[in-house]
Parts: structure tokens; C-alpha cells; sequence
């Protein structure tokens, strides 16, 4: 017999960072990031290859959807903390420091279930979102953004026993 994994269905999602100035927003959905190790092969003496532990790892890229409310409020937010400085004409991109973010993945009262955290991240897409004149009022407008990062923590809690 198969659980029904139901977590999702009555979540928030919310990221920010303090470095940002106390930047953060709701999100639709988010993709955590895989993690590859990578494991060390020597030559054995008896011609068999030895198997040695991981010596270090590779995250792949935290994916995040952004909620765009109907004012575009959201992305002005993203604009003013990522984009607003880039200037490609001019070969600058000023703003695109490195930051801290935290990710809480929280229950629909709003207690935390669990929280991340990601170190020294950069955003490295702002990928494309449809919007047209069909608006039929109740859509939310969705921004992808993808975020590389050196190394992340993963912060459980203890709700999450009780879900």
C-alpha cells in the first residue's frame, strides 16, 4: 500500500536574504537542489579498484518560483535587488554580488516544517514569463529564478514529526 505524500498541499514557501536588506518573498514552488558526490576510485593491488569516500560534492542549482502579484510589486523587488544596475551597455554588472538566502517551507498556520539555507549564492537566471489580456482575475503570474550557491544547510524541525 502507497502513503499519499500530502506535504505540498498545505505548505507556504518564502525566501529571502538579510544581505539583500531584508529582502523576501512567497513562492509558488521550488525546486531544492540535487546533490552529486563525488567518489574517488585508486588502483587496488590485486587489480580491482578501489572505492574511497566522497571528498567533495556539487549542488546543482536552487530553482525558485516566484509569485508576481497583480501590481508586479514582486518584480519590481527582483529588479531593484538583481537587475537594476546591470548595465550590459556598458559591460557593468555592480549589483550581482554574492548573498546568503534562506528558503522556509512552512505549514498553511504558518509554522515552519523546515528551513534551508544557502551560502554565497548568486542569481544566474531570470527566465521569461507570459502574461496576456485574457486575465481572467484569479491567475498568478509565475517567475522562475535559478540561484547558484557553494554549499547549503539543511535545518529540520520538529513539526515536522507531528505531520
Amino acid at each position: 500500500m502507497l502513503n499519499n505524500n500530502a506535504l505540498s498541499t498545505g505548505t507556504n514557501i518564502e525566501f529571502g536574504s538579510k544581505d539583500l536588506g531584508d529582502f523576501w518573498l512567497n513562492a509558488q514552488s521550488c525546486s531544492l537542489p540535487g546533490l552529486s558526490f563525488a567518489l574517488p576510485e585508486i588502483d587496488g593491488r590485486t587489480g580491482a579498484k578501489l572505492k574511497m569516500a566522497a571528498d567533495n560534492v556539487e549542488y546543482s542549482e536552487l530553482i525558485i518560483d516566484a509569485i508576481i502579484d497583480k501590481g508586479w510589486k514582486t518584480y519590481d523587488i527582483i529588479y531593484d535587488k538583481f537587475l537594476k544596475s546591470m548595465r550590459v551597455d556598458k559591460g557593468t554588472y555592480s549589483n550581482m554580488q554574492e548573498f546568503d538566502l534562506w528558503l522556509d517551507i512552512r505549514t498553511g498556520k504558518g509554522e515552519e516544517v523546515r528551513k534551508f539555507w544557502f551560502y554565497d549564492v548568486r542569481l544566474s537566471d531570470v527566465a521569461e514569463f507570459e502574461f496576456d489580456i485574457r486575465d481572467s482575475g484569479d491567475e498568478n503570474l509565475i517567475l522562475t529564478l535559478s540561484f547558484r550557491f557553494n554549499y547549503m544547510e539543511y535545518i529540520g524541525s520538529s513539526i515536522a514529526k507531528e505531520i
